[in-house]
């Protein structure tokens, strides 16, 4: 694991989580929008990984790394298999948790034949662009492939929703409206159970919204880290557009 800081350090931690087949590389567009108002740590969760990787060591050795910094409480804000890491975090060390901005994780196991998923994850890949399919490709070509068969295995068996509703932090769930890896149905019934998230669905988007419209992700981003304020005892579904204009769509970098 490595982290990299960026960003004003006397400011609130904003820890950044990349996805499966993905790098830290993922938040490029997001910088801009949090760098100024907080002290950013960006999480390579490969980087020295090994073929025993797995979600719940990931989480130890990340709230190990953020004590040895003096970092918490924090926002984690996780993509993905990112987003699994958080919440294991949030239930092995919440006192290192203020919020939790959870994008497209599947923390509900997907009721999917291995097939279908593979038609799932094609149909996202074949709308990438070059340039994203390169930080995939680096991230395959840089990490060993038993590390990336082992986080693919933990991240599809991933079963979190109990884990999920008991989360007592102020939670942003941001879904690409899309999305054909993770459903948007998984973050509606995410929302439902937990009692101090809301859902963000941005409609043109699919599996990496703050890839693919930076500009409505970042606005509800931003919004959220401001006030850190959720609705009490239910989750609110709340679209894209009532909070931004979703800026037209890019590829995403990786899954």
């Amino acid at each position: 694991m490595r982290i990299t800081e960026r960003g004003d350090p006397s400011r609130s931690p904003l820890v950044l989580l990349h996805g499966l087949a993905s790098s830290p590389r993922c938040w490029q567009r997001t910088l801009p929008a949090v760098e100024q108002r907080h002290r950013v740590l960006m999480v390579d969760l490969f980087a020295g990984a090994t073929r025993r990787f797995g979600l719940d060591d990931s989480a130890r050795e990340l709230a190990q790394r953020l004590v040895d910094l003096g970092i918490g409480p924090a926002a984690l804000v996780g993509h993905s298999m990112g987003g699994l890491v958080a919440l294991h975090v949030s239930a092995e060390a919440p006192e290192l948790v203020a919020s939790m901005v959870l994008v497209d994780v599947p923390a509900i196991p997907i009721r999917r034949r291995r097939l279908g998923q593979a038609v799932a994850v094609a149909r996202s890949s074949v709308r990438r662009d070059a340039s994203a399919l390169g930080l995939v490709l680096g991230c395959v070509l840089r990490t060993s492939p038993i590390t990336l068969i082992a986080a693919t295995r933990a991240t599809m068996r991933a079963d979190l929703e109990r884990q999920a509703a008991g989360t007592p932090f102020p939670t942003l769930l941001v879904w690409g409206g899309r999305d054909a890896i993770v459903p948007r149905v998984v973050g509606e019934r995410l929302a439902l159970g937990m009692p101090a998230a809301e859902l963000v669905v941005i409609p043109d988007a699919g599996h990496q919204p703050m890839w693919e419209a930076p500009a409505a992700f970042n606005a509800a981003l931003v919004a959220f880290l401001a006030t850190v304020v959720a609705p009490a005892g239910h989750a609110a579904a709340v679209s894209a557009g009532d909070r931004a204009a979703p800026a037209p769509p890019h590829r995403p970098p990786g899954g």
